[in-house]
């Protein structure tokens, strides 16, 4: 089995000040990252107050961007992302791809 080292980079945002369109453009046509998800968070505590109906408010709502890449094209793209999103909200992790 081939194997790869990769970082995956997480991004941690809310929906009323995500630019999520505007980051997956961006990922996709100028840094040509082949695969990004999105996920929709079901609850979350973070710096800013939680809602009572935080469940059923789509303005509130967390969202969890993930892509991965080789670690200096990584560390590239990272550096613009972060540029976008508020501090403390990017995380980044070695993984190994399996190939093959």
């Amino acid at each position: 089995m081939d194997k790869r080292e990769a970082l995956l980079v997480r991004v941690y945002l809310t929906e009323r000040r995500a630019r999520v369109n505007q980051l997956l453009q961006h990922l996709h046509d100028d840094h040509g990252v082949r695969g990004v998800t999105v996920f929709d968070a079901r609850a979350g505590l973070g710096h800013t107050a939680r809602e009572k109906d935080s469940l059923a408010s789509i303005e509130g709502k967390s969202i969890v961007l993930e892509f991965f890449e080789a670690a200096p094209r990584a560390k590239e793209i990272l550096a613009v992302v972060r540029s976008l999103v508020a501090p403390r909200h990017v995380v980044m992790m070695p993984v190994t791809l399996l190939e093959g």
